[in-house]
């Protein structure tokens, strides 16, 4: 099953599946598929056919996007597991750092998508409601390098997989990937770390990342 084959890829980078069940995704999924099926859309396992249906799997996606070595910390339900020694509003602005490391890497893909990228002056449920949407802007990209026979499908049977994308290596080559110095991953981080500062909290920038 593909949970398997994400996982020998992945895991370690901290991606790893959860198994399908009854209950998860259950139902939804299947109706989904077959629904699909039925408007001519049959479900993509080991190759790239159009009209087709394919199912991906964001946090790799961003892993090989971003050429990151692990999943990438913009989930906002998680936010407190990420930075638990920081205050809410030093959270709020690194998570913001990371959508908008995220969107400079998916903007080349897909034109508009940094504008979506964007954490400022959101509750927290549209917060949520953002996050859902880079999730769907990532979904899109992975259709995008699909079709463009730039993807890897991840299966453990006949029935299922999971489409990764193959970053393009020449906009690689020429975006600022969250990794740099210049990111706004780097620049919320240095935020965070200059307000500690002077609030004369002794912390190492390397405990806040």
């Amino acid at each position: 099953m593909w949970p398997k084959a994400t996982k020998r890829a992945y895991g370690a980078k901290w991606c790893a599946a959860h198994s399908p069940s009854a209950m998860r995704p259950g139902p939804i999924s299947d109706r989904l598929r077959q629904g699909f099926a039925e408007a001519g859309y049959g479900l993509c396992i080991n190759e790239i056919t159009t009209p087709g249906l394919i199912e991906v799997y964001p946090h790799p996606a961003l892993v090989e996007l971003c050429d990151e070595p692990k999943r990438l910390p913009y989930k906002v339900g998680k936010i407190r597991s990420y930075w638990p020694n920081l205050k809410p509003e030093h959270r709020r602005t690194l998570l913001a750092g990371e959508w908008g490391a995220i969107g400079t890497v998916l903007e080349p893909y897909l034109h508009g998508a940094e504008a979506y990228c964007n954490a400022s002056d959101l509750s927290p449920i549209q917060l949520k409601a953002q996050e859902d949407m880079i999730d769907a802007i990532i979904c899109c990209v992975c259709a995008i390098r699909a079709l463009e026979g730039a993807a890897t499908p991840y299966s453990g049977d006949d029935k299922s997989a999971i489409w990764v994308p193959k970053a393009d290596p020449e906009i690689q080559s020429r975006t600022l990937l969250p990794k740099s110095p210049y990111s706004a991953r780097a620049e919320m981080r240095l935020e965070v770390f200059a307000d500690r500062l002077m609030a004369g909290e002794d912390e190492e920038l390397a405990d806040i990342v």
